[in-house]
């Protein structure tokens, strides 16, 4: 494997975070099955991370000082959880800047993940306001949602061995299996916070079943 690797445990989760360093000069045009279809879809995939990771981020710090979470276990959870994906959004961001050597403009889809993700929270946002849902609780849930949906992928790699033969290149193996690896780590955080807040009734399972809706919308839109 092309990169150096710093294990930490420091929050005593139960996962730790693991500080990579990946080295992605040396990653040929096709690395995904020596095909060029291939390689654009799981490129483009890697465009969605830096935003959308950063959005999982910032939607868990923004409530992680509620008293509803002071449970001391739930924050070496919460801290574990921002450390990985942390993580997740610098080394796609290192593997996406690579990446335009070869010309995709990998940049303009790292915008276009951002915007989408901003405005369409914004809009949620404000069409859900006046029936008492709070910006924290629809980022928060959009957390849920998108986890639910990284997580699936995340499995789906992890046991199925012809996916992981097509990953011709070692260094984009071992940053795809990483990366799963710690999504099946830390897949219940988001959803432990999140009913750790709002609870597990009708008002809370509405906005989450709403959200894996509106999350695939946005996926496509993206």
């Amino acid at each position: 494997m092309n990169a150096k690797v710093n294990i930490s445990n420091r929050a005593g989760a139960s996962f730790p975070v693991r500080r990579m360093d990946f080295e992605f000069a040396q990653v040929p045009r096709y690395w995904a099955n020596y095909d060029a279809g291939l390689t654009h879809f799981m490129t483009a995939l890697s465009a969605l991370f830096p935003e959308g990771e950063q959005f999982f981020v910032n939607s868990t710090r923004a409530v992680r000082n509620d008293p509803k979470l002071a449970d001391p276990a739930l924050q070496k959870e919460i801290s574990a959880f921002i450390g990985q994906e942390a993580m997740h959004s610098k080394e796609h961001l290192a593997f996406n800047a690579s990446a335009q050597a070869y010309g995709y403009d990998v940049r303009k889809m790292e915008k276009q993940t951002g915007k989408v993700i901003k405005v369409g929270t914004a809009v949620v946002t404000k069409l859900m306001k006046p029936f008492g849902y709070t910006k924290e609780m629809i980022d928060l849930t959009g957390t849920c949602a998108l986890e639910h949906f990284t997580s699936t992928i995340a499995a789906e790699l992890l046991q199925n061995p012809e996916i992981q033969a097509m990953f011709q290149d070692d260094t984009m193996y071992h940053l795809w299996m990483w990366h799963a690896v710690e999504e099946n780590e830390h897949k219940a955080v988001a959803f432990d916070v999140y009913t750790n807040m709002y609870g597990q009734g009708p008002k809370a399972y509405f906005m989450r079943s709403t959200a894996l809706i509106i999350a695939m919308a946005l996926i496509f839109a993206t």
